[in-house]
């Protein structure tokens, strides 16, 4: 991608801009400007370096508080289970009830974060396709 962009060097204001003085001048601020142009891309790709990594991190995160919250579901609902073994029913059977109560609940958010993520915060990218 080209940008145009209009720099004004305040240093040569009163100066003729066929003097070699002048040109002096916007040589060396040039240079300085591109040191801190090749400065702002070393910092961009660092951060983009890591925007690439942090929703694999957030992805991590989310699953470790879903398991975590799925372990203390069924801890809290040993009883119950307890007393459904007594009932009769099988382990296959309870382990549906905690299987289908999981996946409902992920089908809902990956909906729900597919929906508004979207609207959101739309993807975009600085690089031409």
């Amino acid at each position: 991608m080209y940008q145009v962009s209009r720099v004004t060097f305040k240093n040569t204001r009163n100066l003729s801009p066929f003097s070699v003085t002048y040109r002096n001048r916007v040589y060396h601020d040039q240079g300085k400007l591109q040191t801190a142009l090749n400065k702002n891309r070393a910092d961009s790709e660092r951060v983009e370096v890591l925007a690439n990594v942090f929703p694999s991190f957030l992805f991590a995160v989310a699953a470790f508080v879903s398991w975590t919250t799925m372990m203390r579901f069924v801890e809290e609902e040993r009883t119950n289970i307890g007393t459904l073994k007594a009932l009769g029913y099988s382990n296959d059977a309870i382990a549906i009830k905690f299987l289908l109560y999981s996946t409902s609940a992920a089908i809902l958010d990956v909906i729900l974060g597919i929906s508004f993520g979207s609207r959101s915060y739309p993807i975009s990218s600085s690089r031409p396709i």
